[in-house]
């Protein structure tokens, strides 16, 4: 059911209440001076135009990162720990992000390390407060350690936060929307509306998986929003994957619970 800012779905013996729409939060500048503080010859450079210049080199930046490895740091984080660096085809990352959810657990704290670059985080987020400075040389030879100062990141949803990361490095707004709902969209005629084609978009997402699946996927959507709010970052093309991805999946969850009146139609875009 419906009451016209939130839809209640009933799955198995569990109610869940979700918002129909995933409010932006106030519009937040990126802090004047704090590019040229990590890289001096950035300064009086239009944001925009840095952002498109780390999207071009961003495939060669994440394949450094995904050829980071790391060992076991126990139970306690240190304050900086050495890498071995298999790939060196662009600058090395210059932080490690130690990322927890804030939210309440039952259990111990799980804490994941995502190797980053401070210019990708200082050019999206406008929340997030200023690392501690550092820019490691790369090594001469692939296999070599280098040394990352380590900073604790508490977010809403840790789980989702790998798909906002490589989504500030690349755009790829394909990719993200990919990974946040189980089925790629189907084909569109040339002459279709909007509404007649997300609503067949959602009926085959209803159609094709179970409502605990697509609830699955719809809570990660509201994780990925939920750090995007409190990091700050205001980038369209994610908000309109975020809308899309929200309405759709939340429309999927309406007709497969047989609840038309929580139908939400064409997403916001």
């Amino acid at each position: 059911m419906s009451d016209g800012t939130s839809s209640s779905f009933a799955i198995g013996t569990t109610t869940f209440n979700l918002p129909r729409i995933l409010e932006r939060p106030a519009l937040k500048e990126i802090a004047e001076g704090s590019l040229a503080a990590i890289e001096p010859g950035l300064a009086n450079m239009p944001l925009e135009y840095i952002q498109d210049g780390l999207k071009a080199v961003s495939e060669n930046m994440l394949k450094v990162l995904r050829g980071i490895r790391t060992e076991p740091t126990g139970s306690a984080l240190p304050p900086r720990m050495d890498v071995v660096v298999d790939d060196l085809s662009r600058d090395m990352p210059t932080h490690m992000l130690a990322v927890w959810s804030r939210q309440p657990t039952n259990g111990a704290t799980r804490v994941t390390l995502y190797p980053t670059h401070h210019i990708v985080l200082a050019a999206h987020c406008a929340t997030l407060p200023p690392l501690s400075p550092s820019k490691p040389a790369s090594p001469s030879a692939a296999g070599e350690t280098i040394a990352l100062p380590i900073v604790p990141l508490g977010i809403p949803h840790a789980p989702s936060f790998p798909r906002l990361h490589t989504y500030l490095y690349n755009k790829n707004a394909q990719e993200l929307l990919g990974s946040l709902i189980p089925t790629i969209p189907p084909s569109r005629a040339s002459n279709e509306s909007d509404a007649i084609f997300f609503a067949r978009y959602s009926a085959k997402l209803a159609a094709t998986f179970t409502p605990n699946i697509l609830l699955g996927h719809a809570l990660a959507v509201n994780g990925l929003w939920r750090n995007a709010c409190a990091l700050g970052i205001f980038d369209r093309g994610l908000w309109h994957v975020i809308d899309l991805a929200w309405s759709v999946l939340l429309d999927s969850l309406a007709i497969s619970s047989g609840q038309a009146d929580a139908v939400l139609g064409v997403p916001r875009l």
